[in-house]
């Protein structure tokens, strides 16, 4: 990761970040879009999510065929009176798809493991994401406070910039001449003001500093939060492009597996002769072995006893014929 779980991203620029050959920079380019990236990259994280739910998916489908192609299921698959060895057409399909049986377990485990990279992948780059957005809003928020301080301050400012202006007028120009009382307590007003207006502004000035110094940390802050976004950005497309080639490298494989496996047993079922089949299906039962009717003597109650012949069952007595 470009910097320890405690450490803050808007302390130091990410020393992992390898030196932009474009020489275009999130930093450089990016202080004033800042929502515009956290947009794209939310999108990325969109992107990482629907990655690791097509593994999941695609790893329950091979799940699924590897255990329908396992031969634990052959017996499910064959019929009770077949000879042995003797399945349907799809019971020929699965006693006969072994090479892509094992391929599908070995591709589960792959998936597996290509699962794991992307998820630690995906948790890297959320975690990137929340710390940023979570410390620029702070450094925002910071600005603001200064921002309004100042806005405020300047404001009463210029109120008693405009009480005193008012002052100065009636004194200097008003429409009736003005009692010695009247001028006095105006000059009083004035004089009064005057100091109170000059601390405003002092004040003022101070306040204005250190706004414009909180915006001098807000901006470095968010140029160090930018370099960090853009080395997990570069890592997360890098890693991408890895763990898709992954991905369609297993895809791939299996697909060849199971169109040469498919060819092979397309051959066996090409093969099978509809009237050959069904033949011995007859033959079979018709040759079935019976066991023969008892030649002992029976108990007394016993009257009659069922035999099975070729030509069907036949009652026969077992009392003595005199």
């Amino acid at each position: 990761m470009g910097n320890s779980k405690s450490q803050s991203l808007a302390q130091s620029e990410c020393s992992e970040l390898i030196p932009i050959t474009s020489g275009v920079s999130y930093r450089d380019a990016l202080m004033d879009h800042f929502p515009s990236l956290i947009q794209r990259m939310e999108h990325s994280s969109t992107e990482l999510k629907s990655f690791l739910s097509f593994i999941s998916q695609t790893r329950d489908l091979y799940t699924n065929m590897y255990e329908t192609f396992d031969q634990k299921n052959i017996k499910a698959l064959k019929s009770g009176s077949a000879d042995e060895g003797e399945y349907g057409v799809f019971g020929k399909v699965v006693s006969e798809m072994r090479q892509t049986s094992s391929q599908l377990k070995s591709s589960c485990t792959e998936l597996a493991t290509l699962s794991n990279d992307s998820k630690a992948l995906s948790d890297e780059f959320n975690s990137y994401l929340k710390k940023a957005r979570k410390e620029e809003k702070k450094l925002s928020e910071e600005v603001s406070t200064f921002k309004k301080n100042y806005e405020k301050a300047l404001k009463k400012e210029e109120s008693q910039k405009a009480t005193k202006l008012e002052l100065e007028r009636m004194l200097t120009l008003s429409e009736k001449p003005l009692s010695n009382q009247e001028k006095e307590k105006l000059e009083r007003k004035l004089r009064d003001l005057e100091p109170a207006l000059e601390k405003l502004e002092s004040d003022n000035r101070l306040l204005l500093l250190k706004f414009q110094e909180r915006e001098e940390v807000y901006k470095i802050g968010l140029g160090n939060i930018l370099s960090h976004l853009e080395f997990i950005d570069r890592k997360r497309f890098s890693l991408m492009k890895e763990l898709t080639k992954r991905l369609l490298e297993i895809l791939k494989t299996v697909g060849a597996c199971i169109s040469d496996n498919a060819a092979q047993v397309n051959i066996t079922i090409k093969n099978l002769e509809d009237e050959k089949v069904f033949a011995n299906f007859v033959a079979s039962c018709r040759n079935e072995v019976f066991i023969p009717a008892a030649t002992t003597t029976q108990p007394a109650n016993e009257q009659q006893q069922t035999v099975v012949t070729e030509e069907g069952p036949m009652m026969e007595s077992n009392e003595t014929q005199e």
